[in-house]
């Protein structure tokens, strides 16, 4: 009898929070699961990715482009702040 182990009730979560946690990782888990059905359709229906390569050369053709082949800088305001502040030290 002493070494019988009895079975406790386990005690009510801590966290209320931890509820809606698995309901959202459901969900996430759901919504890659339809996203991956969704891909291997396309695979299967454009096993070469024709229809891919296609839009991508249609895009280029069609649309112009104003920042091709021209180098550019983007700004960065930090980098400019600090450049100034050595150059006017």
């Amino acid at each position: 009898m002493c070494h019988e182990r009895k079975r406790r009730p386990q005690p009510a979560p801590r966290l209320p929070c931890r509820g809606s946690w698995w309901s959202k990782a459901r969900s996430r888990r759901r919504t890659w699961k339809k996203t991956l059905e969704r891909l291997q359709a396309y695979r299967e229906s454009d096993p070469d990715v024709k229809a891919a390569y296609a839009g991508f050369v249609e895009a280029e053709m069609t649309y112009d482009d104003p920042l091709e082949g021209e180098p550019y800088e983007i700004e960065n305001p930090a980098r400019s702040k600090v450049q100034s502040l050595l150059t006017d030290a």
